[in-house]
């Protein structure tokens, strides 16, 4: 190697180069694995909201009552309609969400659901979730607590 040279020389700059790499490509799968639960969370939220209002909107148009089991063992929440020609809804809960405890909510043949809130928890148990359900037909929103 030359002494008085500046600079790198080209095995430091691919032994440098690779290092750099190494780290990116880390970090890039980190960050993915990170989102992906995130997204997988925010697609229940989503498929929740839609077989809540379908339900409330079930129930006023056929003036059946609607029962919404929110199961631990099983892990999914299950829409069932009291009426014989209209099939109950079954959701499955992401991999990283769990339900604190089972819960058994009720909307009217109105589509009236009382207020309460269902706690939900990540399954490292870092993360915790009030899902509240507002007055009425006013649907829910989710807040996250550390």
């Amino acid at each position: 190697m030359m002494t008085g040279r500046k600079g790198f020389t080209v095995l430091e700059l691919i032994i440098y180069l690779g290092i750099v790499s190494c780290v990116l490509l880390i970090n890039l799968v980190l960050i993915s694995f990170i989102k992906g639960n995130h997204i997988e969370n925010r697609l229940f939220w989503h498929s929740f909201q839609e077989c809540w209002t379908q339900a409330q909107q079930t129930a006023r148009v056929n003036h059946c009552k609607y029962e919404v089991m929110i199961e631990t063992e099983s892990q999914q929440v299950v829409f069932k309609p009291y009426h014989p020609k209209i099939r109950k809804q079954v959701l499955k809960c992401p991999n990283g969400l769990v339900p604190h405890n089972a819960r058994h909510l009720f909307i009217n043949s109105n589509g009236y659901a009382s207020p309460t809130t269902i706690y939900w928890q990540s399954k490292s148990g870092k993360e915790i979730y009030l899902q509240k359900i507002q007055l009425g037909w006013s649907g829910f929103r989710i807040e996250k607590k550390n």
